[in-house]
């Protein structure tokens, strides 16, 4: 059974903790190659945020490195990945 006072004596962490509220999210139609977007779901759930995060470091990336802190979610371990 799961104790959330066992977990702060566990993770020294946990205090270190901040919530980060990410920037609103704009909802648009996009359309990309089947084969692409089939390998972002193959990751699983939050598919849209990872090729969201994909689209931000190429941003930074072409920018020169302007860029706010982002979360991201990490593909589901084990995910097949469609040849590279």
């Amino acid at each position: 059974m799961y104790d959330s006072t066992t977990a702060a004596t566990i993770d020294p962490l946990t205090s270190l903790r901040v919530m980060v509220y990410p920037e609103p999210k704009r909802a648009i139609s996009l359309r990309v190659d089947e084969d692409v977007l089939e390998w972002f779901k193959a990751g699983g759930p939050r598919y849209q945020s990872r090729m969201n995060s994909v689209l931000r470091s190429y941003m930074s990336a072409t920018r020169g490195g302007e860029s706010s802190v982002r979360t991201v979610s990490e593909p589901r371990r084990g995910a097949k990945k469609k040849g590279v």
